[in-house]
């Protein structure tokens, strides 16, 4: 089976006043695995117009390095995007590496994610033309479930989920390698 890992680091928890300012994704083929090396990679910081971004301070705290990153022009500026461009340049990367598409012109993913469901897929349907490039499986693959415990009292985080799975290493709560922690995850339990 072919997915990707998508992983997204923002300004804040909700949607609706809060933005991405990292975009990481994975493709990963559990039919035919490549060495981890070779996985093909997607990822961009967003700029947002006007520079302005708004969020909630936990969040503009833990991002501070990103943040710092955008500001100072500190990027390639081959991997910065705006919230308009990056689901085009997302597309593009997807067709690049295999994924064909639809008559309406779509590329249907099985994504990936630690809490991708209630969290990432809302950010990612928020911005522009989501819906014109993508049709995004309504279920996805989350490790959680997969380390759970009897005696948990509530689904693990990806750091327990890497610990349970003996990858001594910390959550390095970046996009593309957040993104690359769940595949492996994901082949830890299933290859």
């Amino acid at each position: 089976m072919k997915y990707v890992s998508i992983d997204l680091e923002t300004t804040g928890i909700n949607p609706k006043n809060s933005s991405i300012l990292e975009f990481g994704a994975v493709i990963d083929d559990l039919s035919n695995p490549l060495p981890l090396k070779k996985l093909p990679r997607f990822h961009g910081y967003i700029k947002e117009p006007n520079d302005v971004i708004t969020g909630e301070y936990y969040a503009l705290q833990m991002n501070q390095a990103i943040i710092k990153k955008i500001a100072k022009g500190k990027i390639d500026n081959k991997n910065i995007y705006t919230p308009y461009s990056i689901l085009y340049h997302f597309y593009l990367f997807l067709q690049k590496h295999g994924y064909t598409t639809t008559k309406e012109s779509k590329i249907s993913i099985i994504p990936a994610g630690k809490n991708f469901d209630s969290f990432d897929r809302r950010f990612i349907e928020k911005l522009k033309d989501y819906k014109f490039y993508f049709n995004i499986a309504h279920r996805s693959i989350d490790p959680g479930p997969m380390y759970l415990e009897k005696d948990d009292d509530k689904v693990p985080d990806l750091k327990t989920c890497l610990k349970r799975a003996g990858i001594n290493k910390k959550v390095a709560h970046n996009a593309i390698d957040d993104a690359l922690d769940v595949v492996k995850l994901i082949r830890y339990k299933l290859l």
